[in-house]
């Protein structure tokens, strides 16, 4: 598919046409590559992973988590990746259901379509009313899709192999370890039971919340490769502006539908930590009332309490225009992989901060600027994990739908209610008496332990074995180059060494002579020569390295 849409440089730069058998002949066979006029390379990939099927549009849908390390033209190529894919016959779907029911379909099903509600690359939609007459989806997973996936897996392992070897600039993103993490995430979509449990979960986290519909699963009948789930009467967000729209939702209100998505998402990121992580247009629908419907709990984030109370500090910090407070927020959401100015990185963050919220407020763009903020710390050597980087891209995404929803949205007003929200969260006596609680068990542990931990102590002082180490960052280079120095005077005191013993023993004249000439001094002086004239190169070689 590179070689088609005129990437053939890729396929050369990653050492493909050398290691894969073929590959070199279809180069030079191959006619002129069919490219659309005026597309941009990263449509060209864009199209390529399409045509390369499901595994491959899944990675896309990874990659365009990475606005930290991946231009932002990509980034929005790729999360417009879409499935294109043909429905199944009904006569596979059929032979699957009986397969995944362990019995006739006419037994759990008093009506079902053949024609399909939705078509994926992993899975086909249906429309079914139970023998109960609760109208059911039924989700049924494309048969062989996992042997097809598990092969393709190994085709991006091996790329991503010859990517940290042959590009490396492709190192910051960790091509081996975003494999594995792209494998985890598709082998959890692909089992149905999780992304069922997905949904039980998220429904009793919001069952008592208002403007919000969670469909029931049905467990008795779904499997790993099977979900039933209520059939949802609604109009997906994409399709808000038809006529059938129109129709079903005469009570629909632009901004009440937008402000409810927003606050449903920031609640779910900020106090549930457990968020939907990929609420697209297509996966968000709009029921009468305005009330608001997730579907595809396939990928899911998950934040713990210590990450959120960092994150809403963070968020808090911008809301406040507090560059220090965010900055302190992000330092303990990530990791650091080499030494920083931490002054510097305040004052970086203080500037982004004011030159977005000085703008007025409808030109405000709170995910994308977290989105920077994410960018900013890469580029000072903090490493982000993965959740924080799922939070990132859903905030963009639910930003997006909201302004498409209704131009005039801003998730501000959302982000200081949920930050209320939070403080009235975090006073609450039950929470502060939990919080006590667990304090007095560990000074508790600490106590009982303390009297072993000090006896183990004295015991080591008493018997000399008590070592205490020192790791002092940044001295790397002081160190390297007083190690060049020393070994480099050593070579000298040899060298000198080596010719004053061979002038003394021609000096005296030690046997064996030639022309009355002592020839283990004459070697001695040769021996001195060689590695002297050795030394003046390498070290005419270092300079001129340096020069360049």
């Amino acid at each position: 598919m590179l070689i088609k849409y005129g990437l053939s440089d890729w396929i050369r730069a990653l050492h493909l046409d050398r290691t894969v058998p073929g590959i070199r002949s279809l180069l030079s066979r191959r006619g002129r590559p069919r490219i659309p006029p005026g597309a941009s390379r990263w449509e060209l990939l864009r199209l390529a992973l399409e045509e390369l099927g499901p595994t491959f549009v899944k990675l896309g849908q990874l990659l365009s988590n990475r606005a930290d390390v991946l231009p932002q033209e990509l980034i929005n190529e790729l999360t417009g990746l879409q499935d294109r894919v043909h429905p199944l016959e009904w006569k596979s779907v059929r032979e699957s259901l009986r397969r995944e029911l362990g019995q006739d379909i006419s037994n759990v099903f008093r009506e079902l379509d053949e024609t399909p509600a939705a078509s994926a690359s992993i899975a086909q939609v249906h429309r079914g009313v139970l023998h109960t007459g609760e109208e059911v989806a039924i989700k049924i997973q494309r048969p062989g899709i996992e042997s097809i996936i598990e092969t393709d897996l190994e085709i991006v392992a091996y790329v991503a192999r010859l990517a940290e070897r042959y590009l490396p600039a492709s190192r910051y993103l960790g091509p081996t370890d975003l494999v594995k993490e792209f494998r985890k995430h598709l082998i959890r979509e692909l089992d149905f039971a999780r992304e069922r449990q997905n949904m039980e979960r998220f429904r009793i986290s919001h069952r008592n919340r208002r403007g919000l519909h969670v469909p029931k699963t049905f467990a008795r009948y779904s499997t790993g490769r099977l979900l039933i789930m209520e059939y949802v009467h609604g109009i997906k967000v994409s399709m808000l502006d038809t006529d059938e729209a129109r129709r079903k939702l005469p009570d629909y209100d632009p901004a009440v539908v937008a402000r409810r998505g927003a606050d449903l998402m920031l609640e779910q990121i900020l106090i549930h930590g457990f968020f939907h992580a990929d609420p697209h247009p297509g996966n968000v629908m709009v029921l009468p009332g305005n009330v608001v419907c997730f579907l595809d709990f396939g990928l899911m984030g998950r934040l713990h309490e210590v990450e959120r109370n960092h994150l809403a500090a963070a968020i808090s910090g911008i809301v406040r225009r507090d560059g220090a407070r965010v900055t302190d927020a992000i330092l303990r959401l990530t990791r650091c992989n080499r030494a920083m100015e931490y002054e510097e990185l305040v004052e970086e963050v203080q500037d982004m901060v004011d030159d977005y919220l000085d703008r007025p407020l409808k030109e405000v763009n709170i995910a994308e600027l977290f989105a920077e903020l994410i960018r900013l710390v890469v580029n000072h050597g903090l490493q982000v994990p993965s959740s924080l980087l799922m939070v990132a891209k859903a905030l963009l995404t639910i930003e997006g739908v909201g302004m498409n929803i209704n131009p005039e949205f801003t998730l501000q007003p959302a982000l200081e209610g949920v930050a209320r929200q939070l403080v009235i969260r975090q006073l609450r006596p039950e929470r502060l008496s939990r919080v006590g609680m667990t304090a007095l068990i560990e000074y508790a542990n600490l106590l009982r332990d303390f009297p072993t931990e000090a006896g183990g102590l004295i015991r080591q002082l008493r018997s000399g074995q008590l070592t205490v180490g020192f790791r002092l960052r940044g001295l790397e280079p002081v160190r390297h180059t007083l190690d060049q120095i020393g070994y480099r005077l050593v070579f000298g005191f040899v060298v000198a060494a080596i010719m004053v013993s061979s002038a003394l023993i021609i000096h005296a004249k030690l046997p064996p002579l030639w022309n009355d000439i002592s020839l283990i001094g004459v070697v001695g002086f040769g021996i001195a020569g060689i590695l002297g004239m050795g030394f003046i190169f390498s070290l005419v070689l270092r300079v001129f390295r340096r020069d360049r």
